[in-house]
């Protein structure tokens, strides 16, 4: 835990080239959390904003996925916070990362031996000590977003241990009804950046006031009219389940597995063009439910925008 001394928090610009978390899930030793770092005597904390970074699209064995979805995907970037203690001079990364990496987390698997899709689409927050300062001057940024107190650190501490047992899926697309501006929000990624921005948020409220410093992130959207519910795992594909609803579903992920011959990638790109550009259908799996989403043009699109940082609690008496 930390003192009521100071912590700058930096944010973590964008990177270009995927960085694995040193600790991460998958059979690597999980971090300890947040209230791991500064144990002893504390500091003033700095926060560093760690802004984007490429992910990789692929499988657990490294095969690439489909030419058109790897592209979209990798253009994906990564966002972390960093934080440094202005008395021991240490530094912390925090990130919120897909924990069977991307391409997982975006489609599932499909074994002959179970009737549903296999999912892998866990997220975590992951907490270790120092920051690769090369690597993200080099390919993104590190800029000081704001300097909090160490009981501010450690309430948010608290706070991501909470949220971290609360949102435990990986959601890569975020869904609209239109690219205009004010357009209906059918549904939310939950991502990397949106662990940043809930960070910020938090400590907003805890009364960290921040620089006037430009963040921005990626998006990545799906363009649909009004979504329809299918139903769980349970219910669509159970042994009551809707066999012809299954099958339908399954037909839709086959051709984003990963490939090994050039037949099959061509033949793949032209059933993934056919189901969502021709017939205008993309089956979403969110929070553990199915539904279909009608596609409309321009489909898919990935965007880079700024989001503004948090204002200041003014009545939270934190720092």
């Amino acid at each position: 835990m930390l003192s009521s001394q100071a912590v700058r928090v930096a944010g973590l610009g964008r990177r270009r080239k995927h960085h694995d978390p040193r600790h991460g899930a998958g059979g690597e030793r999980r971090p300890e959390g947040p209230e791991a770092a500064g144990r002893g005597r504390g500091a003033r904390v700095r926060a560093l904003g760690l802004g984007p970074g490429a992910a990789v699209a692929g499988d657990s064995r490294g095969r690439p996925l489909p030419a058109p979805v790897a592209r979209a995907l990798q253009k994906i970037m990564h966002d972390a916070v960093g934080f440094r203690s202005t008395l021991t001079g240490k530094n912390f990364t925090m990130e919120w990362y897909e924990l069977f990496q991307l391409g997982n987390c975006t489609f599932p698997h499909l074994r002959p031996e179970m009737n549903a899709p296999f999912w892998c689409n866990q997220g975590a927050a992951c907490f270790f000590e120092g920051i690769d300062d090369i690597h993200w001057k080099e390919n993104g940024t590190l800029v000081l977003v704001a300097t909090i107190s160490g009981s501010t650190f450690n309430e948010m501490a608290k706070w991501v241990k909470q949220d971290n047992e609360t949102g435990i899926y990986y959601e890569t697309w975020t869904v609209q009804a239109s690219p205009e501006r004010g357009a209906e929000t059918w549904f939310e990624s939950y991502d990397c950046s949106k662990f940043v921005l809930r960070t910020y948020k938090k400590l907003a409220e805890l009364g960290a006031e921040f620089k006037k410093v430009e963040t921005n992130y990626t998006r990545i959207f799906l363009y649909s009219g009004e979504p329809t519910y299918l139903g769980n795992e349970t219910s669509v594909f159970g042994p009551t389940g809707n066999k012809t609803l299954a099958l339908a579903i399954k037909k839709f992920y086959y051709p984003f597995k990963p490939h090994s011959s050039t037949k099959e990638f061509l033949l793949s790109i032209l059933q993934i063009f056919d189901a969502v550009i021709v017939h205008r259908e993309f089956y979403l799996f969110y929070n553990f439910e199915y539904w279909l989403l009608p596609m409309k043009f321009p489909f898919i699109k990935i965007t880079y925008e700024e989001i503004p940082l948090p204002k200041r609690n003014k009545t939270h008496s934190g720092l």
